[in-house]
């Protein structure tokens, strides 16, 4: 019996040892001079002549964090009841809990509250129940506020993939959530 490497085995062999090496080169990075600092390197009772060398500080670009902007905007529940309202087949249902959450804080109907965003975006999270939480659920959209923006106001439909509306802010990702969780 002949063992044969076959092809898919030595290519994940190559990328395995090559992987780390390539990683480690792409994480050197040029250092950046952060600070000058004149130190005496010699002891004058050695040399009768005292001797500044120039010491360079460095810093890499993998130890700053880029900052975060933040700013306030004020966010505004526009939703009506009838926008909740879910056409079925069976029946025209209305839920009996819906909750609205922006950047975890909830934001009751008709009301509205000042939020702090970082980098532009605004999470919005909302959890339903129907039937007395027979059929229930959440999700967690994630938005992009406008630069110029300092006002949203978030409505909601069923029949938009996203369910929840937001003017002046463009849909980034959905997250299927637990409800209550």
């Amino acid at each position: 019996m002949s063992l044969k490497p076959s092809f898919a085995f030595i290519l994940t062999a190559i990328i395995t040892c090559v992987s780390p090496l390539i990683a480690k080169n792409e994480s050197k990075q040029r250092a950046i001079p952060v600070n000058t600092l004149q130190t005496a390197q010699h002891d004058q009772s050695n040399t009768h002549e005292n001797v500044d060398t120039q010491k360079e500080v460095y810093d890499t670009d993998e130890d700053q964090e880029p900052q975060a902007t933040t700013r306030t905007i004020t966010v505004k529940n526009d939703i009506e009841p009838h926008m909740l309202t879910y056409k079925h087949w069976t029946g025209t249902y209305e839920p009996s809990t819906f909750i609205l959450k922006v950047n975890d804080q909830v934001l009751e109907p008709g009301k509205q509250k000042t939020i702090t965003i970082e980098d532009d975006t605004l999470n919005v999270r909302y959890d339903y129940a129907f039937l007395g939480g027979m059929r229930k659920g959440a999700k967690e959209i994630e938005f992009e506020v406008e630069k110029n923006t300092n006002q949203v106001d978030v409505s909601f439909s069923w029949d938009n993939k996203w369910r929840v509306i937001a003017d002046h802010a463009d849909p980034q990702a959905i997250t299927r959530l637990k409800f209550g969780k």
